[in-house]
């Protein structure tokens, strides 16, 4: 009986060897053409493209109509939402997606065609063309795609390449907004991204990462319900996209004008800004290669870098600020901190910290150059702005006092004498000001802070005497009775047995 079953199972193998081995290794699916203007039906251009595809032999092609379903399942499988049999994963497996995009302009057909790997979105292969043929202008780029997949089926090409072991930068292209009237009627503009991807794509300085498709191949609105979809910096992180490309495109009778930045996701740092300007249609693809160009060396080329070794303060955040790109702080991260794209220039480094005192320094960037910090020492905080707040009280000026007091405990909220500033101001408000519903609702939060007993007792002292000021003489009483028999050795307690003992009942 075990000899039988052995025979059969040897039977399979050779059948499924027979049947499947000379299948190719590297499965490719094309996604649903995209069409612009008065282009043939896009189901014609997408059967079409998959059959140049399949020409090339060297890959497995399945057919177009199932990919969308595929994707959402693997990508479902992938992110944990279900439970996915391995060996179903496998007779499911898919290792490149193709899109296209097929938009007629005049006589013309504007064509672009990109290849993207399943598991990281990375784009392996990018083009475009412009041919009075839609055909023949899908063929040559399925030609040149079928180069690359050919390299991904020898391994010359791996699919799964982090960004850290490719050693490049991978970037992003986002959906490139229309930013005025004229500009929603300029049919160019959709297709925006996807000539800015085969741009980046030709100097192969950056990797480029599929972005534009993702939301509808896998349904975002059910995902996000699901806990799938997430920041676009998280999900750029989670695909290893260390920079993005943002823009508007925005159009002015003849002239096209695009205003763009690129973004490095890590710290939030505009590397590049910068406009580009074309007229005609003709003129699109070139000026998109100038641009992509243009970022290329900027990143490359003229950018220098930061490296923050150190600080005093643990995980203090880092800001900086550049007068002449913006008015106000932006946050990098935390130290320590490496920035490898910085512009040339220069800034103000704001080191921040609950702990500490805020630390601003000048800092030069310069290109190409390295510019290191070994390590930052921020400052203790400061009491001058609680001592000033004491003596404006001391002095009877109230109302200064309660704003140096505030000022204290909401910039240096764990400092250890915040808890007493707050403490100040509820005693303040209740015997000189007799607000006694606003300044008990303070010496609350105090007492819920959990500050020193010292601090704490006090703060239940002014309650008392709020109580009292207020009529409740009986409720205040009931306190200041607790104070001394829960805590007979403190200052509040001493204060609390004068205040009933002779009725001395001051601060």
């Amino acid at each position: 009986m075990d000899s039988k079953i052995k025979l059969n199972s040897i039977i399979g193998f050779l059948i499924f060897l027979v049947s499947f081995g000379s299948l190719p290794a590297v499965t490719v699916g094309v996604v649903k053409v995209k069409t612009r203007g008065g282009t043939p039906a896009a189901e014609i251009l997408t059967n079409f493209l998959q059959s140049e595809i399949q020409k090339n032999g060297s890959v497995t092609v399945r057919d177009w109509k199932a990919i969308p379903d595929l994707i959402q399942h693997l990508e479902r499988c992938q992110s944990g939402l279900v439970n996915c049999d391995v060996s179903g994963l496998n007779r499911q497996a898919l290792d490149i997606i193709v899109f296209g995009e097929v938009q007629k302009k005049d006589d013309r057909f504007l064509v672009s065609v990109r290849a993207v790997s399943e598991k990281n979105w990375t784009v392996i292969y990018s083009g475009s063309a412009q041919d009075s043929s839609h055909e023949d202008a899908l063929a040559d780029l399925a030609t040149e795609m079928n180069d690359s997949f050919k390299a991904v089926v020898s391994g010359a090409r791996k699919l799964d390449q982090d960004a850290d072991a490719s050693g490049k930068y991978r970037i992003a292209v986002h959906k490139i907004r229309t930013a005025n009237e004229a500009a929603q009627g300029v049919d160019v503009s959709g297709a925006l991204d996807s000539i800015l991807i085969s741009a980046f794509g030709k100097n192969k300085r950056f990797e480029i990462v599929e972005r534009s498709y993702i939301n509808d191949l896998i349904q975002e609105k059910e995902l996000a319900m699901s806990g799938l979809v997430e920041t676009d910096k998280a999900a750029f992180e989670a695909r290893g996209i260390t920079h993005y490309l943002t823009g508007s495109l925005k159009v002015y009778d003849d002239v096209r004008v695009l205003s763009y930045q690129i973004i490095n996701n890590n710290t939030g740092l505009p590397i590049v800004t910068d406009i580009v300007e074309w007229t005609d249609a003709d003129e699109l693809q070139d000026a998109m290669q100038d641009l992509a160009e243009q970022a290329e060396t900027q990143v490359f080329d003229v950018n220098g870098k930061l490296v923050i070794k150190g600080c005093n303060a643990q995980n203090a955040h880092v800001l900086y600020e550049n007068k002449a790109q913006s008015s106000f702080p932006v946050e990098m991260g935390l130290c320590p901190l490496k920035v490898e794209d910085m512009p040339a220039g220069q800034y103000s480094l704001i080191f921040k910290h609950e702990d500490f005192d805020t630390l601003t320094m000048p800092v030069a960037i310069k290109s190409q150059e390295t510019t290191t910090l070994d390590f930052v020492k921020l400052p203790p905080i400061s009491l001058d702005g609680f001592y000033d707040a004491q003596n404006k009280e001391y002095a009877g000026n109230y109302d200064q006092a309660i704003q140096g007091y505030q000022a204290f405990y909401n910039q240096y909220p764990r400092h250890r004498m915040a808890a007493y500033a707050m403490y100040r101001e509820g005693f303040i408000l209740q015997i000189y000001r007799k607000k006694y519903a606003e300044g008990h609702k303070l010496l609350e939060r105090v007492i819920q802070q959990k500050p020193g007993a010292d601090i704490r007792t006090e703060a239940y002292y002014g309650i008392a005497l709020g109580y009292r000021a207020s009529g409740d003489t009986a409720k205040g009483n009931q306190i200041l009775k607790m104070l001394i028999n829960e805590y007979p050795a403190s200052t509040a307690a001493e204060a609390a047995r004068g205040c009933l003992d002779s009725g001395n009942c001051g601060i």
